[in-house]
């Protein structure tokens, strides 16, 4: 593996340059300061394009693809161009079907990002969000119907292992409304610490969550955590995570799992719960909402580090100066319009990051 000098806060120097085949000069004449590892693979899945112009607009070549389409930040549907405040490290997507994302209409590949200590940085101009926090309540199917949170209240919240259902290393929750509020922080607890593999969270009552405080899961232990909310989720600026394990979010309407069971949050009772680990977050192609969005709202987020960042969703925003930190792990982004599946297993195809230039 090649490695280009310089990473983080001097990624944008002209003299970043190691000797590495993939440290190229891009359309705008600057080199691609950025490791990239690319694999040999057949046909060339999960372009990536980072630019640094601007803005994002139809006269701007960066943002097109090969049929001459633009790719914003937003990935759904709607003017394809509008978000033209990107000032920094703004990323297209050359949208191709790939091996990890199967199905959907239009599904749009964010190739898996490997950051080493640097930042994905981006600055849009956005009318900021109107907060609406709800609280947090579980609706009664994995354990007792109970309101944790409500609106304004709390300033801690523990979920204890008991309000959910544990099948094997798997701990099951359920919520009707799943909201953190500004300052607040809100832990997921297990009986014996290290005894979970992964918590799973799904939210039924068809709300929005907004998460603007701290999200902390089995302290000191290694669960991951996935968390589904088809009507979608939006990070605030002070929303923070604690999670010892990977993080998954998404607006898919189920989780599904090695052995076919899966974890419904659009049809709760036609759940069947698994001991096995999750393979795939499913789309049933039902939404209303076109599957959801899952927005960054100037959020400063990290994870820890080594860990794996996931966020699937059918749109995808980062706004308002939101910044995406993490040290030797991985950030995925998919996008996924209409009905298929996105797998949970790693891919080999293309890691790369570059500036001005299409990998």
């Amino acid at each position: 593996m090649n490695m280009c000098k310089n990473l983080g806060a001097n990624a944008n120097s002209k003299n970043n340059i190691l000797g590495s085949p993939f440290c190229k000069r891009g359309t705008g004449g600057d080199l691609f300061p950025f490791m990239a590892k690319v694999p040999t693979f057949n046909p060339p899945y999960n372009t990536v394009e980072i630019s640094r112009h601007s803005g994002m607009d139809r006269r701007n070549p960066d943002c097109r693809d090969a049929n001459n389409l633009c790719h914003p930040w937003s990935l759904g549907s709607g003017d394809p161009c509008r978000n033209d405040g990107v000032i920094l490290n703004s990323t297209a997507f050359n949208p191709q079907r790939t091996p990890f994302a199967k199905g959907g209409k239009h599904s749009r590949k964010f190739s898996r990002l490997k950051f080493l200590g640097y930042l994905l940085a981006i600055s849009l101009t956005c009318t900021p969000l109107a907060w609406a926090f709800n609280g947090i309540a579980t609706d009664g199917s994995m354990g007792p119907a109970q309101v944790l949170s409500a609106p304004g209240v709390s300033t801690s919240v523990n979920i204890p292992q008991s309000l959910g259902t544990t099948v094997g290393n798997n701990l099951f929750h359920s919520f009707s409304t799943f909201n953190i509020e500004t300052g607040q922080t809100v832990t997921f607890q297990e009986n014996i610490t290290n005894s979970l593999s992964n918590v799973i969270s799904r939210v039924t009552g068809g709300s929005v969550s907004n998460l603007d405080g701290m999200l902390r899961s089995t302290p000191n232990g290694k669960a991951d955590f996935y968390f589904i909310n088809p009507a979608g989720v939006v990070f605030g600026a002070n929303a923070q995570l604690d999670v010892a394990g990977a993080v998954h979010f998404s607006t898919a309407d189920q989780l599904n799992f090695q052995d076919g069971s899966h974890y419904s949050a659009a049809n709760p009772n036609a759940s069947s719960l698994s001991s096995t680990a999750p393979s795939s977050f499913g789309f049933l192609g039902t939404s209303t909402s076109n599957n959801g969005l899952i927005d960054f709202n100037g959020t400063q987020l990290a994870t820890k580090d080594g860990q794996t960042l996931d966020i699937v969703a059918g749109q995808i925003k980062i706004e308002n100066s939101a910044n995406l930190t993490i040290q030797q792990g991985e950030i995925r982004m998919v996008a996924m319009q209409g009905q298929g599946q996105v797998d949970l297993q790693p891919t080999l195809y293309a890691i790369c990051r570059c500036q001005t230039y299409r990998c």
